[in-house]
């Protein structure tokens, strides 16, 4: 379940998204290097691995199981998307007490003032599809500059026809449940990574969400796109290290 990308130092366990890989964190684990040693994991929501994993388990109890059968202790968890949104439901249940830190990369929020309905889950499938063309540029690297918008489109109608009804009905009923999520008792510090032009966390939902978990610490920068922990490596393993650093520092007796 776990693979080792190499580094040293104390271990973060990171969590991929839906339609997602472990791969994806190679970027950022390069970065860390010499600082942390990062472990992914392998998660049931990967790329063509299907939605049936979720008859059976919530993704809390995946994340769960994950952390438990890790060879050693982490030091934090970074999770990316769905994989944030599993996280923040194992956050929920209170677990993970015995990390300093998580770091959430552009997580999936709702609005509790929002209806549920046919429009809000619309909305829903128009901001995956935005995830998804992100995550295409990702795979296709350099090239995807090179694709017209109509290309660019029927892939990510593809990739979304491939999910299928049910595998995006699984990811809407994840992203509506986020509103009953009890976040005001975690202890954990944490801080949240998005975009300004992603829709997974509006300003709005982002407000939301800070309100909903006093641990947490919102940041929505200009420039991250959704696979931020790869198009903008640099960056998000800056300021992962920053806040890693500053919830050590806060641990340290006055003399």
């Amino acid at each position: 379940m776990w693979t080792d990308l190499g580094g040293s130092g104390p271990v973060l366990a990171a969590f991929h998204g839906a339609e997602g890989g472990l791969r994806e964190w190679t970027p950022l684990a390069a970065r860390l290097r010499g600082r942390y040693r990062v472990l992914a994991a392998d998660l049931p929501w990967r790329a063509s691995g299907g939605h049936a994993w979720r008859a059976g388990a919530r993704p809390a109890d995946v994340v769960a199981d994950a952390l438990d059968a890790l060879p050693e202790r982490p030091h934090a968890v970074v999770a990316h998307s769905f994989g944030a949104n599993a996280v923040l439901e194992h956050l929920a249940d209170g677990g993970a007490r015995d990390v300093e830190g998580v770091v959430l990369l552009a997580p999936f929020f709702n609005d509790p003032a929002r209806t549920v309905d046919d429009r809000l889950r619309e909305d829903f499938v128009a901001v995956f599809r935005h995830a998804v063309v992100d995550g295409l540029l990702v795979a296709l690297a350099g090239r995807g500059r090179l694709l017209d918008g109509p290309l660019l489109d029927a892939m990510a109608d593809a990739t979304l026809k491939r999910v299928g009804d049910a595998g995006i009905d699984v990811l809407y009923r994840q992203f509506v449940a986020t509103t009953g999520l009890d976040l005001g008792g975690v202890e954990v510090p944490a801080l949240v990574l998005v975009g300004e032009g992603d829709p997974a966390l509006s300003a709005e939902r982002a407000d939301v969400l800070a309100a909903a978990m006093p641990s947490a610490r919102v940041e929505r920068r200009p420039y991250f796109t959704h696979c931020c922990h790869v198009r903008q490596a640099d960056d998000v393993a800056e300021r992962l290290v920053g806040f890693l650093r500053s919830v050590e520092q806060r641990k340290v007796p006055l003399a």
